[in-house]
């Protein structure tokens, strides 16, 4: 697993959310399901500035709805985030792209959750580093949960639901900064920002809050922390979670992903087979 200096503190804060969200469930459904819908409506649109390239805006929205999580990003990541703060986009003057589209969690590609582009055109690699010797690109597309959820259903539902939000919250933002990166410092931020968000994944599976629903999030996560552990020369690390990855992604069920981003991930891992040989070793 991988672990973390604010591991400890991050796990106990969302533990005491996890406990709220049950205690208040049992008194009032319709007030949880209006704080889950909050948070999820926050995501969105900082992921629409983040299109926008309003990144203060985006960047306010991801940390608000972590706060609000039991995770204070300033305080985990106070200097390494100050210090990216400069390469926020401002907005931009050009023609900017429509909201995303909320997809309904019925519809036949999306579940739980849904991705949508952040760049205006495709790119290969915002990390500079060996970019010729590194097969993984980063995967542009932030997460955004489907329209009609079922958080009203019942209590181990809103739970669910709810324990996946900050995952999907640290992901986007982890995205933003990998995307703006312009210092080794900025690289290692957004890599700490993933495994936070691939920490509380796995914590929630040994509370017994997985659901395959989302394990697009999983892959997302897995190949950008390829790409980054190649550029940062950790190859172990990498064929560790080249192997994760892989294991995820034949478990896959296809309803749950667009076909664009499956076609993604399958050429990821076919385009790296030959240097990353799966492994049994730590990371």
């Amino acid at each position: 697993m991988y672990a973390f200096s604010s591991s400890e503190a991050v796990e106990r804060n969302c533990s005491l959310t996890l406990d709220l969200i049950k205690t208040k469930y049992s008194e009032s459904p319709a007030i949880v399901s209006s704080m889950i819908g909050a948070l999820i409506d926050m995501n969105y649109y900082a992921v629409h500035f983040l299109r926008e390239n309003r990144d203060e805006e985006a960047l306010f929205l991801f940390e608000s709805g972590l706060t609000t999580c039991g995770i204070g990003i300033r305080h985990v990541f106070g200097e390494s985030l100050v210090a990216f703060l400069p390469r926020l986009k401002s907005a931009s003057k050009t023609a900017t792209p429509a909201p995303p589209h909320k997809a309904d969690s019925s519809s036949e590609h999306s579940s739980f959750l849904h991705t949508v582009n952040i760049s205006q055109e495709h790119t290969e690699s915002t990390t500079p580093i060996i970019r010729e010797n590194n097969t993984f690109e980063v995967f542009e597309s932030a997460v955004l949960f489907g329209e009609h959820l079922p958080i009203m259903e019942e209590e181990h539902s809103a739970v669910l639901l709810a324990q996946h939000i900050a995952p999907v919250l640290l992901f986007n933002l982890g995205l933003l900064v990998h995307k703006r990166a312009a210092t080794s410092a900025d690289y290692f931020l957004a890599h700490e920002l993933y495994r936070m968000s691939l920490f509380l994944m796995e914590e929630n599976t040994i509370k017994g809050l997985y659901c395959k629903s989302f394990d697009l999030l999983l892959l997302a996560l897995f190949n950008n922390l390829c790409e980054l552990n190649c550029s940062f020369y950790q190859k172990d690390r990498v064929a560790l979670c080249r192997e994760k990855f892989i294991n995820v992604f034949h478990n896959l069920e296809r309803r749950q992903i667009r076909q664009e981003d499956y076609a993604f991930f399958h050429e990821q891992l076919v385009l790296s087979v030959d240097l990353y040989p799966t492994v049994a070793a730590a990371a």
